[in-house]
This record gives structure tokens, sequence and C-alpha cells, in this order.
């Protein structure tokens, strides 16, 4: 089910089938799929690390920018090099508003996936295509654009100093890209189980509702009102 990560309307047709024929009495039906204890914390592993990732890459490209990068610009601007010190502005600019718009986005819908029981399960297939289509693919399309402007600008400027943060800046993003793809099929494992039990939860307490209006009614019908006796024989042999 974790191949079909790309696209979580499948994974959700599939999840909504399963627990659609599933009783939520039958232990056995709890858990979607078979997964072994160390795969099961691998897949915890995965969520806690992405959740991870996504708030240091949002702010790291404002720390690289004022710590380092701005005093290469500052400097390229200094001997003439304007265009490699634009190109360095122009990609740490871009690194900053994509960190803030997808890794940070994506963080904060993460929250409400552990509250789906309120929210509904949509929130959660919502959180598996943002960190697919999102930051996996969408991001990491991005921040290669905005590295390749980077790379080009430092060398412009034919300055060490602009290479101090570009070279940090793309050995992160190769390692965070690299541990996102790796770890991708754990992450959607673990909401896969998520989104299925709280579908379970949600048919067992709607059955449990049921049958309990079902019982209130039946308590409260009043019985049916015995038919009155015919006394006209009695009194007219009485009479």
């Amino acid at each position: 089910m974790a191949s079909e990560g790309f696209s979580s309307a499948a994974i959700m047709e599939n999840i909504s089938m399963a627990a659609a024929a599933c009783d939520p009495s039958i232990e056995q039906c709890q858990t979607l799929g078979v997964r072994t204890e160390q795969e099961q914390t691998m897949d915890f592993i995965a969520v806690i690390i992405f959740m991870s990732f996504d708030f240091p890459f949002g702010l790291l490209p404002i720390i690289g920018y004022y710590a380092s990068a701005n005093d290469a610009i500052l400097a390229a601007e200094l001997v003439g090099k304007n265009t490699g010190a634009d190109l360095l502005y122009v990609a740490n600019l871009m690194s900053i508003i994509g960190g803030t718009v997808f890794y940070w986005g994506t963080l904060v819908v993460s929250a409400f996936t552990f509250f789906m029981d309120r929210f509904g399960t949509n929130i959660g297939a919502i959180y598996l295509d943002l960190n697919y289509w999102g930051v996996l693919v969408g991001a990491g399309a991005y921040q290669g654009f905005t590295m390749l402007l980077m790379i080009a600008g430092a060398a412009m400027t034919e300055l060490g100093l602009a290479w101090r943060w570009t070279a940090t800046w793309l050995v992160l993003n190769i390692g965070m890209y690299i541990g996102y793809a790796l770890l991708m099929e754990n992450f959607q494992m673990y909401y896969v189980q998520s989104i299925y039990s709280v579908m379970l939860h949600s048919k067992a307490d709607a059955a449990a509702a049921e049958s309990s209006a079902e019982t209130t009614e039946e308590t409260t019908e009043e019985p049916a009102e015995e038919p009155a006796e015919d006394t006209t024989e009695a009194d007219a042999t009485t009479i």
C-alpha cells in the first residue's frame, strides 16, 4: 500500500474498503497488513524524523543568510562582482521563502494529524500528499533550482567566502533528501495504520451509538392499551 504513496486517493480508498469490511470487535482486524514490531518502531521513528526535518530546514536558510551568505554578497559587491552577488541574494531569498512555505507549512498540518478523530482522516491524507508532493517532489525540485542559482552566483563572485554557505547548504539538502526518500515508505505506513485505526474506532462508535439509540427507543415505547371489556352481555344477563 505504501508503494501507492504518490497519491493518497488510492490509499484512502483501500483503507476505507478494508475498514468497511472489518468488524472492529475481531482482534485480527485491528491491524491493516502485517508489520513486525521492528517495522512499526521504524515507522514511528520515520514520522519523528520527518517532523524533525521540517522545522530546522525552514530555519536554516535564514540562519545561513545572516551568518554567512550576506557577508559574501557584500564582499562580492565591493569587488564589483554584482551579477554573482545578485544571484546569491536571489537564491538565498528563494531558499528562505521555500523553506517557510514547504517545510513549516507541512509542519503545521502535521500537528492536526494527531487528532484525526476530531479533524477527520482527510487531514492524514492531506499530510501524506504534502510530504510526498510538497516536500519530497515539490520542495526537492524548488531547492534544486535555488542551489543551481547559488552555485552559479558563488562561481561568478570568485570568492571563497561565497562557497562557505553554498557548500554547507548543498550537503545538508543532499543528506536531508536522501533520508526523506529512504524513510518515505515507513512514514506512509505509519499513517496508513493510523488512518485505518481511526476509521475502525469511528465505525465502532457509530455502531455503539446506533445500538444505544435502538435500546432507548424500545424502553421508551408505551405499552399498547388493552381493549376495553364488552360489558353489554353481562348487563343484559343481570337484568
